[in-house]
């Protein structure tokens, strides 16, 4: 049942997204982060009819690009900027997709993301997540980065989803302050 009240949830969720551009952060357990990217995603892409742009720092495009794909998500409404595993075989045939040479460098990925929105094309940018950024960047250049990244959204008018996995306490202690800069939040260990 809960499950059903998270998908419902997530539906509205999208329907504010389409209609309101609005951005969120989403906190997800380590257990429940898989079932929560492709839910916001179904919502968003499959149900809305949304276009939009994922920047994956944890899984590589092809991995990810198959899952949705076998869950009935046309990949082609969706813009992947990817984090991991760029060379030159898998950059040469990129249409809807680019590779960072490390999603290290936050200005790489300012600059991809600001390449990819200025077409005007898409309607919500999902980052997949807040939590891997923190690996090597401290929590007051991630605080920055998405104080940063949520201004450039709303300048464009899309709507977003920052995924953050609660795992440490650096994550924990950031979570309260980049929800300020966003018009919602959604636990999701609260439907599970």
């Amino acid at each position: 049942m809960k499950e059903q009240d998270f998908t419902k949830n997530l539906i509205e969720f999208a329907e504010k997204v389409k209609k309101d551009k609005t951005i969120c952060i989403a906190i997800s357990n380590t257990e429940k982060y898989d079932i929560t990217i492709e839910i916001f995603l179904s919502a968003l892409l499959k149900i809305q009819k949304l276009k939009g742009v994922y920047v994956s720092l944890n899984k590589e495009y092809e991995v990810m690009e198959k899952r949705l794909k076998s869950m009935g998500i046309d990949t082609s409404q969706l813009y992947f900027i990817n984090g991991i595993n760029k060379t030159a075989e898998n950059t040469a045939n990129a249409t809807h997709h680019i590779f960072l040479s490390s999603f290290q460098s936050l200005t790489e990925i300012s600059l991809a993301i600001t390449n990819v929105i200025n077409s005007g094309e898409f309607d919500f940018l999902f980052l997949d997540s807040l939590s891997t950024l923190l690996i090597y960047n401290d929590s007051k250049t991630i605080e920055m980065f998405c104080h940063y990244l949520i201004n450039k959204l709303r300048h464009h008018q899309l709507g977003g989803i920052i995924l953050c996995v609660k795992e440490d306490k650096e994550t924990e202690k950031l979570i309260p302050i980049i929800s300020q800069f966003c018009d919602d939040r959604i636990e999701v260990e609260a439907f599970f």
